[in-house]
């Protein structure tokens, strides 16, 4: 499943906790938000060690851009740690600021999204976890450019289809034979290792040569079904920046 890392302010918990449950209405129901229990960060937990964790295991980070998140610097800490990571990076405006005033990050790499301009807002409510609620409202056409800059990114909210269509019948189990590509909608336990491979992947492309990504492991850890189920679909989704070749033995 994708996951979506949300990095805010506590001074943005409405819009954070209003986006969260949008993003989940749309699709992706993977959203880190620490301020959520179930699926943030517990009580206990050494919380620097869980958003490192949480954020090597997502996709892509949605960075709420306000006075307070400019005012945080673990806020900040969240985006270089993203940007360091190759994260896929999405800056959403949610206050009344200057352009000039953008993180240096954002302005540089990543287009950056306006929530909070606009005469095209609607209302939202921000459930929170012990039950009480907060109103709030996000700019429709924001909402829009943001759904626009995730597909594009093929950060896709739909899962794998299974059984394949070509083949109904096909069995979940494969004994001694890896997982294929058409095995993804089962391929499931490798989350935060195929993202952290995407991530190396993307790394190379701007790199110079010779790039190289080589899976290492024990035999019959798992490696084949790694490559063939976990990375080969997911970079034949991003087809406008890769072409996946069949799997040869040399």
């Amino acid at each position: 499943m994708t996951r979506i890392f949300l990095s805010h302010s506590s001074q943005d918990n409405p819009r954070a906790f209003a986006l969260a449950q949008w993003l989940r209405e749309n699709g992706w129901e993977d959203v880190f938000l620490d301020r959520i229990p179930r699926q943030g960060i517990a009580a206990g937990e050494d919380w620097k060690a869980k958003i490192h964790e949480s954020m090597d295991a997502s996709a892509a980070g949605i960075f709420l851009i306000s006075r307070g998140w400019l005012t945080s610097e673990w806020c900040r800490t969240e985006l270089t740690l993203a940007y360091n990571l190759n994260k896929l990076i999405f800056g959403v405006v949610v206050d009344d600021l200057p352009r000039d005033q953008n993180p240096e990050l954002l302005k540089s790499n990543w287009q950056v999204v306006d929530l909070h301009g606009g005469r095209d807002h609607d209302s939202h409510i921000a459930r929170y976890d012990n039950g009480t609620t907060a109103n709030t409202t996000l700019s429709r056409s924001g909402l829009a450019n943001l759904k626009e800059g995730l597909h594009r990114a093929r950060i896709a909210p739909e899962h794998f289809t299974w059984p394949p269509e070509d083949e109904p019948d096909r069995a979940p189990w494969r004994g001694l034979s890896p997982m294929e590509p058409q095995d993804a909608g089962i391929f499931f336990g490798r989350d935060a290792q195929t993202a952290r491979a995407l991530d190396t992947i993307r790394k190379l492309r701007e790199a110079n040569p010779p790039r190289l990504l080589a899976i290492v492991g024990a035999s019959g850890a798992g490696k084949s079904s790694f490559l063939r189920a976990g990375l080969i679909p997911r970079l034949r989704r991003d087809d406008r920046n890769y072409l996946t070749l069949p799997p040869i033995r040399p």
